[in-house]
């Protein structure tokens, strides 16, 4: 059974790097970190949606899964400024989807993700 949000959560990634690297450019390492933080935050959100047997993202979570996207970006730009100066923005983090997500009663997915790409970018 294929479930839809970590697929589209790979398709976004690759998409978000493509676009940094046509506009600030990125090195290998910058691709690296960014594909590493993509594949795991992809396969957690597998795991998870196998054992809450879900089949297909709420908005919550797809909001949620976009901001972690983000931070795959934010990731690779970390990473390619260690092999050469660029310019890094701050990302800030909302709260207004996790408050959404914790208000939602359907799924213990919902806040468990938002806390994890919480985690996430302010460990970037």
């Amino acid at each position: 059974m294929v479930r839809t949000g970590p697929v589209t959560g790979v398709i976004a990634q690759i998409v978000l790097l493509a676009a940094l690297a046509g506009t600030v450019g990125m090195s290998v390492t910058g691709w690296l970190a960014g594909v590493v933080c993509g594949l795991i935050k992809n396969t957690t959100l597998q795991q998870g949606l196998a054992r809450s047997s879900t089949l297909a993202l709420g908005p919550a979570n797809r909001v949620t899964l976009a901001r972690a996207t983000l931070v795959g970006g934010v990731s690779a730009l970390v990473a390619e400024s260690f092999a050469r100066p660029a310019a890094v923005t701050t990302m800030v983090v909302g709260a207004g989807d996790r408050r959404g997500a914790v208000r939602i009663r359907g799924s213990g997915l919902v806040p468990a993700m938002a806390a994890r790409a919480d985690a996430a970018a302010l460990l970037v």
